[in-house]
Protein backbone atom coordinates (compact mmCIF):
# COMPACT_ATOMS: atom_id res chain seq x y z
CA UNK A 1 0.00 0.00 0.00
CA UNK A 2 2.68 2.47 0.95
CA UNK A 3 4.45 1.62 -2.57
CA UNK A 4 1.29 2.39 -4.45
CA UNK A 5 0.99 6.38 -2.41
CA UNK A 6 4.40 7.16 -3.60
CA UNK A 7 4.32 5.87 -6.93
CA UNK A 8 0.98 7.83 -7.09
CA UNK A 9 2.23 10.87 -5.74
CA UNK A 10 5.77 10.78 -7.67
CA UNK A 11 3.50 10.06 -10.94
CA UNK A 12 1.17 13.14 -9.90
CA UNK A 13 4.03 15.68 -9.20
CA UNK A 14 5.75 14.55 -12.98
CA UNK A 15 2.18 15.56 -14.22
CA UNK A 16 1.96 18.86 -12.66
CA UNK A 17 5.57 19.67 -12.93
CA UNK A 18 5.50 18.69 -16.43
CA UNK A 19 2.66 21.00 -17.05
CA UNK A 20 3.82 23.80 -15.53
CA UNK A 21 6.32 23.34 -17.37
CA UNK A 22 4.10 24.09 -20.86
CA UNK A 23 1.07 25.64 -19.57
CA UNK A 24 1.51 29.40 -21.25
CA UNK A 25 1.17 32.30 -18.51
CA UNK A 26 0.70 35.94 -19.47
CA UNK A 27 1.72 37.28 -22.30
CA UNK A 28 4.82 38.21 -22.79
CA UNK A 29 6.98 41.29 -24.63
CA UNK A 30 9.91 39.02 -26.37
CA UNK A 31 12.85 40.65 -28.34
CA UNK A 32 14.79 38.42 -30.34
CA UNK A 33 17.42 38.14 -33.50
CA UNK A 34 16.41 35.97 -36.47
CA UNK A 35 19.98 34.51 -35.88
CA UNK A 36 19.09 33.69 -32.37
CA UNK A 37 22.12 35.32 -30.85
CA UNK A 38 19.47 37.47 -28.56
CA UNK A 39 16.64 36.66 -26.98
CA UNK A 40 14.91 38.49 -23.83
CA UNK A 41 11.72 39.90 -22.05
CA UNK A 42 11.12 43.51 -22.32
CA UNK A 43 9.03 45.43 -20.07
CA UNK A 44 5.14 46.16 -21.02
CA UNK A 45 6.22 49.69 -22.24
CA UNK A 46 9.59 50.31 -24.09
CA UNK A 47 11.11 52.62 -27.21
CA UNK A 48 13.18 51.87 -29.71
CA UNK A 49 15.77 54.69 -31.17
CA UNK A 50 17.86 55.36 -34.53
CA UNK A 51 19.33 57.38 -36.33
CA UNK A 52 17.55 57.65 -39.35
CA UNK A 53 19.47 56.27 -42.70
CA UNK A 54 18.37 59.36 -45.46
CA UNK A 55 18.25 62.21 -42.54
CA UNK A 56 20.88 61.46 -40.17
CA UNK A 57 18.82 62.53 -37.78
CA UNK A 58 17.55 60.56 -34.68
CA UNK A 59 14.07 58.94 -33.95
CA UNK A 60 12.29 57.60 -31.23
CA UNK A 61 9.09 55.40 -31.41
CA UNK A 62 7.13 54.82 -27.46
CA UNK A 63 5.33 51.38 -27.46
CA UNK A 64 3.09 50.03 -24.82
CA UNK A 65 0.94 46.63 -24.22
CA UNK A 66 -2.53 47.46 -24.84
CA UNK A 67 -5.09 44.54 -24.36
CA UNK A 68 -2.06 41.90 -25.58
CA UNK A 69 -1.03 43.75 -28.46
CA UNK A 70 1.97 46.49 -29.31
CA UNK A 71 0.69 49.83 -29.33
CA UNK A 72 2.52 52.81 -30.90
CA UNK A 73 1.19 55.44 -29.32
CA UNK A 74 4.06 58.39 -29.64
CA UNK A 75 6.96 59.39 -32.22
CA UNK A 76 9.36 62.04 -31.63
CA UNK A 77 11.69 62.64 -34.73
CA UNK A 78 14.11 65.90 -35.17
CA UNK A 79 13.18 66.71 -38.97
CA UNK A 80 10.63 66.17 -40.99
CA UNK A 81 11.47 63.88 -44.10
CA UNK A 82 10.86 60.25 -45.91
CA UNK A 83 8.95 58.54 -44.27
CA UNK A 84 7.88 60.72 -41.36
CA UNK A 85 3.75 60.77 -41.25
CA UNK A 86 2.20 64.31 -42.06
CA UNK A 87 -0.81 63.95 -40.39
CA UNK A 88 -0.98 62.84 -37.28
CA UNK A 89 -1.64 65.14 -34.04
CA UNK A 90 1.95 67.57 -33.08
CA UNK A 91 2.49 66.79 -29.38
CA UNK A 92 4.99 68.01 -26.43
CA UNK A 93 8.19 66.98 -27.48
CA UNK A 94 11.51 66.99 -26.09
CA UNK A 95 13.93 70.24 -27.07
CA UNK A 96 14.73 69.41 -30.52
CA UNK A 97 11.99 67.32 -31.79
CA UNK A 98 8.64 66.94 -33.23
CA UNK A 99 5.98 65.16 -31.13
CA UNK A 100 3.52 62.89 -32.92
CA UNK A 101 0.65 61.05 -31.82
CA UNK A 102 0.66 57.94 -33.41
CA UNK A 103 -1.96 55.52 -32.14
CA UNK A 104 -1.41 52.43 -34.22
CA UNK A 105 -1.68 48.85 -33.11
CA UNK A 106 1.30 46.45 -34.59
CA UNK A 107 0.99 42.58 -34.63
CA UNK A 108 4.98 42.67 -34.31
CA UNK A 109 7.72 44.51 -34.92
CA UNK A 110 10.42 43.51 -37.57
CA UNK A 111 13.25 46.37 -37.41
CA UNK A 112 16.65 46.02 -39.15
CA UNK A 113 19.41 47.41 -37.05
CA UNK A 114 23.36 48.19 -38.40
CA UNK A 115 26.15 50.11 -36.82
CA UNK A 116 24.73 53.35 -39.17
CA UNK A 117 21.35 53.32 -37.52
CA UNK A 118 22.63 52.62 -34.27
CA UNK A 119 19.29 51.12 -32.72
CA UNK A 120 19.07 51.06 -29.34
CA UNK A 121 15.80 49.94 -27.64
CA UNK A 122 14.79 52.15 -24.12
CA UNK A 123 13.21 51.18 -20.82
CA UNK A 124 12.50 52.12 -17.12
CA UNK A 125 13.84 49.75 -14.69
CA UNK A 126 13.80 50.15 -11.27
CA UNK A 127 13.35 53.47 -11.53
CA UNK A 128 16.22 53.85 -14.03
CA UNK A 129 16.21 54.21 -18.14
CA UNK A 130 18.08 51.58 -19.57
CA UNK A 131 20.04 51.53 -22.89
CA UNK A 132 20.25 48.00 -24.78
CA UNK A 133 22.04 48.66 -27.70
CA UNK A 134 21.05 46.04 -29.58
CA UNK A 135 23.12 47.09 -32.58
CA UNK A 136 26.29 46.10 -30.83
CA UNK A 137 25.07 43.16 -29.87
CA UNK A 138 24.12 41.89 -33.44
CA UNK A 139 25.38 41.78 -36.85
CA UNK A 140 24.76 44.49 -38.95
CA UNK A 141 21.74 44.13 -41.03
CA UNK A 142 19.87 41.55 -38.30
CA UNK A 143 16.64 41.41 -38.37
CA UNK A 144 15.45 41.79 -34.60
CA UNK A 145 11.26 40.74 -33.71
CA UNK A 146 9.73 42.42 -30.72
CA UNK A 147 6.43 40.24 -30.38
CA UNK A 148 3.77 39.75 -27.85
CA UNK A 149 4.13 35.95 -27.08
CA UNK A 150 2.93 33.56 -24.79
CA UNK A 151 5.43 31.54 -22.58
CA UNK A 152 5.85 28.66 -20.24
CA UNK A 153 6.40 28.61 -16.98
CA UNK A 154 9.80 27.45 -17.83
CA UNK A 155 10.42 29.91 -20.56
CA UNK A 156 9.40 32.60 -18.09
CA UNK A 157 12.05 31.64 -15.70
CA UNK A 158 14.70 30.97 -18.35
CA UNK A 159 14.41 33.65 -20.75
CA UNK A 160 16.55 36.60 -19.32
CA UNK A 161 15.05 40.16 -18.92
CA UNK A 162 16.12 42.38 -21.53
CA UNK A 163 18.24 44.61 -18.75
CA UNK A 164 20.90 41.46 -18.46
CA UNK A 165 22.06 42.85 -21.88
CA UNK A 166 21.48 46.85 -21.28
CA UNK A 167 24.64 49.18 -21.31
CA UNK A 168 24.43 49.52 -17.39
CA UNK A 169 22.25 46.18 -16.61
CA UNK A 170 23.01 47.30 -12.50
Amino acid sequence: MKRFTITTVAVFAMVVIGFLLKIPLSSTVLLSAADAQIQCQLPKKFSLKWRHSVEKQFWREFYQVQNDQLFLYLSHVQTFGAGVPNDPLVVEAPAGYIGQRIDRILPKINWVVSRNMQGVVLFDHEQTTKQLSIYQIVPDYSVIQIAIVNLSFWEKITVPSCVRFTDNPY
